[in-house]
């Protein structure tokens, strides 16, 4: 430390009390020897300084398990178990009297937190930001154990591990308002950000909307002589099937296009899904072999080939049936705010799979792959898939859902034309989009280093907060 004020002591140091939470019964209970309290979870993580425990789940545990673990303003909550292979645990939120006033009922956190309650003298702020710049750091990554993709904290170890410098409590007061402005600066840069991101999506919506009409090529039609789809002398059964479609609304489109639905696009066997259940476990990843397509894998009309997943080539062999190859269109069963399904691309690896829950699409030839891939994305697909789709928690479609899709169909010509012009067109957008991500990770590692210097102690000049260095 650079000033002789500060000190360092574990955070096992610094807590009085901890405890687990937890669950309880639903709210139903007749139980007479419960009480109804809010759960903070891990769920309320993510949007607690806006909603604080609006969102908590509303439960009834044993009345004489509620005083311990009651939530006070200036307790912390740690979360210590759930997570994800890409999310580690470790988050905390401090409570505040904002969130024990807007709630009717006692705040107790779940059993994958803890409660800490710090001694007196300490700002529990000052504390999180610690615990903030720590976990962004990657600390709380060495106290954690995983079971079937669930990260857990090692609790004990954690406190026992953690240091924490703290400088007198009116130093700290003062250091947590600089960061205060620092934060409503960044945040304030971030929503920007933001705000660009969304006139982006909806610039790139607005254009596939276009493609996938016709209007993105009305004046080449004019110029060109567009013969009909070829497909359509095979489509015989196209009138009966359509006949499911009669209660959905179809888009307008040219009077040279037809309406198909996506199985008259494919030949036989042209849609599976991949391996289910045990016939590929996490167990089964390896750190190198056969590429393995996940859903994280598959954005909107973007293949994410950063995030890579391997299985030995034993297994490949044995699920070869559900190889993939470039050029194949792959389709995510979840339907969340868009469809996700994108091409895979030429430099795939030689030996891949698609996991469950990703449909492969192959088209015949007179259908261009990144053509019915625009299609399968379009605003007109998402609302056919909504009206009829299944899964409480995760709405998903299936493969009788996907084969039914309409599709309008032009000339093989003219759906080249379409996913070049709408390819030229987004290119900008994307270029954009790389520069908004840039520097939204800029604006991360700029909060890191103003983090890492004030608990170096290097804001802190003859025991005072330095309130002009870069951060004020």
């Amino acid at each position: 430390m650079s000033n002789e004020t500060w000190k360092s002591l574990t955070l096992a140091e610094l807590v009085v009390e901890t405890i687990g939470g937890l669950w309880g019964s639903a709210p139903e209970s007749a139980k007479t020897d419960e009480s109804d309290v809010l759960v903070v979870r891990g769920a309320d993580f993510r949007d607690w300084d806006n909603q604080r425990a609006r969102n908590a789940a509303r439960r009834r545990i044993p009345t004489r398990f509620l005083e311990r673990r009651r939530l006070a303003p200036g307790d912390l909550v740690l979360e210590v178990s759930g997570g994800s292979p890409a999310q580690p645990v470790g988050r905390t939120l401090v409570i505040d009297d904002r969130a024990v006033a807007q709630e009717h009922l006692p705040l107790i956190c779940s059993n994958f937190c803890r409660k800490l309650r710090l001694k007196p003298g300490v700002d529990p702020y000052f504390v999180k930001r610690q615990l903030d710049w720590l976990y962004r750091s990657g600390h709380t990554d060495h106290f954690q154990t995983s079971t079937t993709n669930i990260r857990n904290l090692r609790v004990e170890e954690f406190l026992a591990g953690t240091s924490i410098v703290l400088p007198d409590l009116d130093i700290q007061n003062q250091i947590s308002r600089v960061l205060d402005r620092v934060d409503n600066s960044r945040n304030s840069s971030s929503a920007h950000l933001i705000e660009v991101k969304k006139v982006i999506a909806r610039l790139r919506q607005s254009i596939l909307t276009a493609a996938c009409s016709g209007r993105l090529t009305a004046d080449w039609r004019e110029q060109n002589c567009n013969t009909p789809p070829v497909i359509d002398t095979r489509a015989k059964r196209r009138p009966k099937q359509l006949q499911s479609l009669d209660n959905y609304e179809l888009d307008k489109i040219p009077d040279e296009w037809l309406w198909l639905q996506v199985e008259d696009m494919l030949p036989v066997g042209g849609i599976f899904d991949g391996p289910f259940g045990s016939n590929l476990k996490s167990s089964d990843y390896t750190e190198s072999g056969a590429r393995v397509v996940r859903l994280e894998n598959i954005g909107h009309l973007d293949f994410i080939s950063a995030k890579r997943t391997y299985v030995s080539h034993e297994k490949y062999q044995a699920l070869r049936k559900h190889a993939v190859y470039p050029g194949d269109i792959v389709f995510s069963s979840f339907v969340e705010e868009q469809v996700r399904v994108c091409v895979l691309p030429n430099d795939l690896d030689e030996e891949t799979l698609a996991k469950a829950d990703c449909f492969t699409l192959r088209s015949v030839s007179e259908v261009d792959r990144n053509y019915l891939s625009l299609q399968l994305a379009c605003p007109r697909s998402h609302r056919f898939f909504a009206g009829d789709i299944h899964g409480a928690t995760r709405p998903r479609v299936n493969t009788t859902q996907v084969r039914s899709l309409p599709i309008p169909l032009c000339s093989l010509e003219e759906q080249r034309e379409i996913v070049r012009r709408y390819q030229q067109l987004t290119v900008a957008a994307v270029s954009i989009l790389a520069r908004v991500d840039l520097a939204s990770r800029r604006i991360d590692y700029s909060s890191q280093a103003v983090l890492a210097k004030v608990f170096r102690g290097e804001l802190v000049i003859s025991g005072r907060a330095d309130m002009s260095d870069g951060v004020a």
